[in-house]
């Protein structure tokens, strides 16, 4: 397959920031690092273990309740 876009997922991000978006992202696989990086906020959300290793500086959340305590913390 031929993607559209590169990147498709942190342009995506970047363009809702252009506008003056606040973002916040949760992803799962080596296709959404970029997004997590490059929003407000990013999170893994019961990503394979191995990815986490790769990026030790995305926060991780196995649940939704882990989730939602990480999105809506001042410390993150």
């Amino acid at each position: 397959y031929t993607l559209r876009q590169q990147n498709g997922k942190k342009k995506a991000v970047l363009a809702l920031q252009s506008l003056g978006f606040t973002v916040y992202a949760a992803g799962d696989s080596y296709n959404d690092v970029a997004m997590l990086q490059t929003a407000q906020k990013g999170f893994f959300f019961r990503p394979p273990a191995g990815i986490t290793k790769e990026f030790p500086g995305l926060p991780v959340t196995q649940n939704y309740e882990e989730l939602f305590n990480l999105l809506f913390s001042e410390t993150q």
